[in-house]
């Protein structure tokens, strides 16, 4: 298990270069599809009105880029991010 998670760690590297967080929770091969599964790792965000810095997680949710065929095979990059509350 220890050789996928590193190997997940350096796709991450190569897929986010300059952005520590986000990892790559898997890869999965269909046929057709490639589909990428990440979420954002960091733990606090500054609010965009204000500036005030939270922790607190208010919910998830996904966000999902598609881009040409690679290969001839579409590529699926799903992004689980927090969205955080303040309080």
């Amino acid at each position: 298990m220890r050789f996928w998670r590193s190997c997940l760690d350096d796709l991450a590297g190569l897929l986010f270069p300059g952005v520590p967080s986000v990892a790559v929770e898997s890869v999965v091969d269909q046929a057709a599809l490639v589909r990428l599964e990440c979420r954002s790792i960091v733990e606090e965000a500054a609010c965009p009105g204000c500036g005030s810095v939270s922790g607190r997680v208010h919910a998830w949710c996904a966000r999902t880029l598609a881009d040409v065929a690679m290969g001839g095979r579409q590529v699926v990059l799903v992004l689980h991010v927090r969205r955080f509350v303040l309080w």
